[in-house]
């Protein structure tokens, strides 16, 4: 497969097609609490509960992999019980979304067609479409998943990355 975080990758269609993962069950609760952890088991904790809430939501540990072969790094963020896995923006990709957004006079509608496109291209899971961004995604959720894209691309790094 080839990687599609390269410059001029065009932009995807949309994610892996995956086989249905059985649900893992409850997930286990810590050895020891949080505030008795080192910094490294805090996260590893973290990574094993997302990597826990994944395979409850139906990806399995095949379809992660082939995303990282396919896009190079894979990440993922929760907000409240939702929890999104996104791909890096390429700069080719930032370049289209930057132009197609510029067709609108009001630098508001830009601003906000961008995030909008840009997480619609990039969020792997759940698969999240224009209209869904528009209409029935929290206050909040599209910034914030801006933020993370944008961080795991290097465009900045306000959210913090947690790499699958």
């Amino acid at each position: 497969m080839e990687n599609q975080n390269a410059p001029d990758a065009p932009l995807t269609e949309g994610p892996v097609s995956q086989a249905p993962v059985e649900a893992p069950g409850v997930m286990p609760k810590p050895a020891k609490p949080y505030d008795e952890m080192t910094a490294e088991e805090i996260v590893a904790r973290i990574k094993f509960e997302r990597n826990w809430k994944l395979r409850a939501a139906g990806v399995s540990e095949d379809v992660v992999a082939e995303w990282k072969v396919r896009f190079g790094k894979v990440a993922s963020m929760e907000d409240g019980d939702d929890i999104y896995v996104y791909r890096p923006l390429s700069r080719h990709e930032k370049r289209q979304l930057v132009q197609k957004a510029s067709q609108h006079g009001d630098d508001w509608r830009k601003e906000m067609d961008f995030a909008e496109e840009t997480i619609t291209a990039c969020t792997l899971f759940p698969k999240i479409g224009i209209q869904d961004a528009r209409t029935k995604m929290r206050d909040g959720t599209i910034e914030s998943l801006l933020q993370a894209i944008q961080g795991l691309s290097g465009y900045n790094s306000v959210q913090t990355v947690v790499e699958l």
